[in-house]
């Protein structure tokens, strides 16, 4: 029963949290320069690397996050200077759900890196924009319960210890109605020091995954479980995929077996971000994704249109 809660739960929020997209948004990515961007615009002169499984031995090895990522760092400079690129810092590095990298590149040295025969594929990196910021109610109003809470059979207290990881625009640590595991919380979206939630998307999506029964606002579909936040959206619910690849990685090397994970963003097709997702499904967590949140056909946007084990859209 609470292994059904906790995908059920999951698997609402994608009729639930299902949003109109905005489709500009002005975001700096790692300049101080705001560039205006649409959905899916490719991001000049960043690219995402991946490579294939046994380039490194570093998921063999079952490393920790840090200890993966660390390891992966030291790898970066042989692969750029096997394709006579000069070593750099890159932006994001991938060594948990898939193995890579995002940094900046010329085209020709994209061109080069591609070459490389540990390297699966150099995408543009590309921009996901979600809705306008969500603004939150000054006060809590009094507690009720969604329908579509009592159709899957939720609003229950949940009793166990699983989490839900929430890849999105981060979540409101103190808010009342929400069991926040804020420690296990992590941001990677530029110029951020916490996973707070600056939008307002991903504490909404929370809620209606989790919130606690209790005498105010609503009632979650497991009522009280704990929700962690993985910030991969800016305050204008903007954000590159190289990012949210990033949370993915995080959370398939940190979370437990059985955890549930809700994304419930996305944008155009983009395959890294997909084989990112399941991998984490084969990871075993339950694997939540918004049928990309348009009046279109889920396998026009990833990740809805990913399939695998342990994955729900």
């Amino acid at each position: 029963m609470k292994k059904f809660l906790l995908v059920a739960f999951a698997a609402l929020l994608i009729v639930a949290g299902s949003c109109e997209r905005e489709r500009e948004a002005s975001l700096p990515q790692d300049d101080s320069s705001l560039v205006s961007f649409s959905d899916g615009d490719v991001i000049p002169g960043q690219y995402v690397v991946l490579l294939k499984d046994g380039t490194t031995s570093i998921k063999s090895a079952k490393l920790g996050y840090a200890d993966a990522q660390v390891a992966m760092l030291g790898e970066i400079p042989k692969i750029l200077k096997a394709s006579d690129i000069v070593a750099r810092e890159p932006i994001h590095v991938y060594a948990s759900s898939v193995e890579g990298f995002a940094l900046k590149l010329s085209p020709d040295e994209a061109s080069s890196l591609a070459k490389n025969p540990g390297v699966l594929g150099v995408w543009p990196d590309r921009m996901v924009v979600l809705a306008r910021p969500v603004s939150p109610p000054v006060t809590q109003p009094a507690q009720v319960t969604p329908p579509g809470i009592n159709i899957v059979g939720g609003g229950t207290s949940y009793t166990g210890t699983k989490k839900v990881w929430i890849i999105d625009t981060g979540i409101d640590q103190n808010h009342p109605d929400l069991n926040v595991d804020g420690a296990s919380g992590k941001t990677f979206v530029p110029r951020t020091t916490s996973a707070e939630d600056d939008n307002g998307h991903g504490t909404h999506c929370a809620g209606i995954v989790a919130a606690i029964n209790n005498t105010i606002g609503v009632v979650g579909v497991a009522a009280g479980a704990a929700v962690v936040p993985v910030k991969v959206l800016d305050k204008r619910g903007s954000g590159a995929y190289s990012t949210i690849i990033a949370g993915v990685n995080y959370v398939a090397a940190s979370a437990t077996e059985g955890d549930a994970v809700n994304m419930s963003l996305g944008g155009g097709v983009y395959e890294p971000v997909d084989l990112a997702v399941v991998a984490m499904g084969e990871a075993g967590l339950f694997v939540a994704l918004a049928a990309g949140n348009e009046s279109d056909d889920a396998n026009n946007h990833s990740p809805a249109r990913t399939n695998g084990t342990n994955i729900y859209t």
